[in-house]
């Protein structure tokens, strides 16, 4: 009986004419990820959406996805040296919205495990030349890899890289081989998401929630399609887990969540993880 009403459902999702489907081409299960979008809200500079699907063999996830208009908004990297919450770093910067930033040292004080450079001025130096990073001027954007920086004057060091002029990116080797600097295995596990991407229209800050009935969280070989057929042209994992975080109009859209073990997670304390660094975005009218 439970295996009639789990393909009940799939069926369901997939008949639905408003779901979309996606080919999971990287995954050893090869099946469709039927998802559907949902518009919260609608403003003058950005959509907010909220994405329920069934991935690819057959557990539920929950994501949220701001679209935010390139040409009446601004991205920026904002960083402290006593770690804050990103709702902390949204207000302080007049935001309208702010996602998790880069990775930071297992660590009291948690200072930025990955290069950080905002407008000219190095909050971290570059350790690394194997990971990504997202770099900006203020009309410019880019995804990419040290030898590559187009753009020096901001720059945030992540990944792995998921998504390059639209096509999908599925090396995660430099994050498979330095696992022990993170709680766990971003490669190897389902875990919420936070990822930052862009189009020729939008930045997109989309983050997935984990460790719950309601939403496993996402393999990164998912969020590789997910964020294709979400039609970014380029796309980057930042830090999630218990970090992933999404402030909007000062509100906490996801739902971070800290693992115990396999079966088990509790809320993060006080709903938000202090971090070192966040990306934010603010409106024309502030700047």
């Amino acid at each position: 009986m439970h295996n009639s009403i789990i393909l009940i459902n799939i069926l369901h999702f997939i008949s639905n004419e408003n779901y979309s489907k996606i080919e999971i081409s990287n995954c050893e299960n090869k099946t469709m990820l039927p998802y559907q979008k949902t518009i919260l809200k609608k403003k003058q500079h950005y959509i907010l959406e909220k994405i329920s699907g069934i991935s690819d063999d057959n557990l539920p996830f929950e994501a949220f996805l701001l679209s935010s208009d390139r040409k009446k908004s601004k991205l920026k990297i904002a960083h402290s040296s006593v770690p804050q919450k990103v709702s902390k770093f949204v207000s302080s910067s007049k935001g309208i919205a702010g996602i998790t930033g880069g990775f930071y040292e297992l660590s009291k004080n948690k200072p930025p495990l990955d290069w950080v450079k905002i407008e000219n001025e190095t909050v971290q130096k570059m350790t690394k030349e194997s990971r990504p990073c997202i770099n900006f001027s203020k009309e410019r954007i880019s995804i990419d890899f040290p030898n590559e920086i187009k753009y020096k004057e901001n720059i945030l060091q992540a990944g792995p890289l998921l998504l390059k002029d639209g096509i999908i990116q599925s090396d995660f080797t430099e994050f498979v081989i330095n696992s022990h600097e993170f709680e766990s295995d971003i490669t190897a596990d389902r875990h919420p998401r936070t990822i930052f991407g862009f189009n020729d229209k939008y930045y997109f800050f989309l983050v997935v929630d984990g460790r719950t009935r309601k939403s496993s969280g996402l393999y990164l070989e998912e969020c590789c399609e997910l964020v294709q057929h979400l039609e970014f042209t380029s796309a980057i994992n930042l830090d999630g887990g218990a970090s992933s975080t999404l402030i909007e109009d000062n509100h906490l859209i996801n739902h971070p969540r800290i693992k115990l073990s396999d079966k088990l997670s509790i809320p993060v304390y006080r709903s938000e993880r202090k971090i070192p660094t966040a990306l934010i975005i603010v409106s024309d009218n502030f700047l």
